[in-house]
């Protein structure tokens, strides 16, 4: 199956990602040894202070044991609970840099995020619960049953397995909450990958509530997914229904094509390390959005920012303004190959290169070069679009133009042409219509065929 190549990526065997996964992974297996022996020799001390705690009435008087196969994995239980809770450090380290290298920028942001969160807010919510909330509830039901006229007798396994259950669900519910919310936060959870969430988020949790909690509790099992569900559901959903905060295009919008499929295109503004001018917002057509970038040839983190969004915002076209897309590492263009992208560019680099000083105004010659696309926009339509774009300029007070060069058979700039500050080349294959001369006489502009100065 193909897999999306990052900027760092190394080529390395696949029996080498299962040594470092197995060396990973028997490093916290051995922490989770150690300690749950150390836990096992202070299980029973443990036990007793516990229960001490929890037990509503005198310790010696209402409790007993009735089945002690379930005192031996009740206590097996908070064994292994407790060497869970001590070795989350390793887990998480090793967790934390055996995936990294694996995951874009947003998403290597959310995990560690995630980690941070949910080992400060679940330990101080099981320790909230265990030693302050269901004291106080098994207390509670104790006095009822005194006012009812009933004789105490607790089980210590069942009330045991009850507190490690009730805390065990409220973990995983934190989990599966903050993972949402902290999703949603650094934008991997949008319109766009709501779904993805929503089934993985929730398969995971309710799948997880249905072992954990046991026969005995069986009749709150469906309440209990039910409201786990809802819980997380009410916090996917105000992520799910926004654009995310970086996104330039909205789900559904885009370009219609000649065969009527919808095309979502990126135009990216790369400066190649501040050769190329920024290309101002207001020359981005409708129905297309932008990204900037310094150097993406050289910028490791320029294009995993580029290709996390390209794949987060279902883009089909990726357009690069400073050159045509060849410059770019076989990584990035390998991913937009797997992803179905059509890449190309405005090779803006050409014209600078024929300039020895910069444009006066770098928007006339960002957008005559966007008129001239004809993917998926209609070739017979290029001049059309670039008589707009004339006769806005034509309105506005600053015009920075005084010559204007153009060809009829799609070359691009002579070599030799030096372009002045005021002159611009207007891009295109076809013949240019008497309006665009009539506007040029009109503001005094003069049109040079390039085509007749190569002949």
């Amino acid at each position: 199956m193909p897999v999306l190549h990052l900027a760092e990526d190394k080529t390395r065997p696949t029996d080498q990602h299962f040594d470092e996964f197995a060396a990973r992974g028997a490093l916290i297996l051995l922490t989770l040894v150690i300690t749950s022996a150390f836990w096992w020799l202070k299980a029973d001390e443990l036990l007793d202070t516990y229960l001490s705690i929890i037990v509503p009435c005198n310790y010696q008087e209402c409790m007993v044991v009735f089945d002690p196969s379930a005192w031996i994995s009740t206590r097996w239980m908070l064994i292994f609970m407790l060497s869970v809770f001590t070795s989350m450090p390793v887990i998480m380290w090793q967790f934390n840099r055996f995936a990294t290298p694996g995951l874009l920028p947003r998403e290597r942001l959310w995990l560690r995020k995630f980690i941070i969160f949910t080992s400060i807010s679940g330990v101080l919510l099981v320790y909230f619960t265990m030693f302050f909330a269901l004291p106080k509830i098994f207390a509670f039901g104790h006095q009822q049953n005194l006012t009812s006229g009933l004789v105490a007798r607790y089980d210590a396994a069942e009330l045991l397995r009850i507190s490690l259950t009730i805390a065990w669900v409220e973990l995983l519910i934190l989990l599966a909450i903050i993972a949402v919310a902290v999703a949603g936060v650094t934008g991997l959870l949008t319109s766009h990958t709501a779904s993805w969430w929503r089934l993985r988020v929730h398969g995971f949790l309710l799948g997880l509530l249905w072992l954990i909690i046991p026969e005995t509790l069986s009749g709150v099992r469906l309440i209990t997914i039910a409201l786990a569900a809802l819980f997380v559901e009410m916090t996917l959903r105000p992520f799910a229904n926004s654009e995310g905060p970086n996104s330039g295009l909205e789900s559904g919008r885009g370009i219609l094509d000649a065969e009527g499929a919808l095309r979502r295109i990126g135009l990216i503004d790369c400066s190649c390390s501040g050769v190329c001018p920024q290309m101002p917002l207001s020359v981005i057509p409708s129905g297309t959005t932008g990204h900037r970038a310094f150097s993406l040839c050289t910028s490791p983190v320029e294009r995993d920012l580029l290709l996390e969004r390209v794949r987060d915002e279902r883009w089909t076209d990726v357009n690069i303004v400073g050159c045509d897309g060849t410059p770019l590492p076989f990584n990035l263009k390998d991913s937009f190959a797997i992803l179905a992208i059509n890449l190309s560019g405005l090779n803006a680099l050409k014209s600078i290169t024929a300039r020895a000083m910069p444009a006066a105004n770098p928007a006339i010659e960002y957008k005559l070069a966007l008129d001239a696309q004809v993917d998926p926009w209609t070739t017979h339509g290029v001049r059309q679009r670039q008589l707009s774009t004339l006769q806005a300029l034509s309105a506005s007070n600053e015009q920075g133009l005084t010559h204007l060069y153009y060809s009829t058979k799609g070359l691009g700039i002579p070599w030799g042409l030096v372009l002045s500050p005021n002159h611009y080349f207007m891009p295109g294959s076809s013949k240019v219509n008497e309006k665009i001369k009539i506007l040029a006489t009109e503001n005094g502009w003069t049109l040079i065929d390039v085509d007749k100065m190569s002949t």
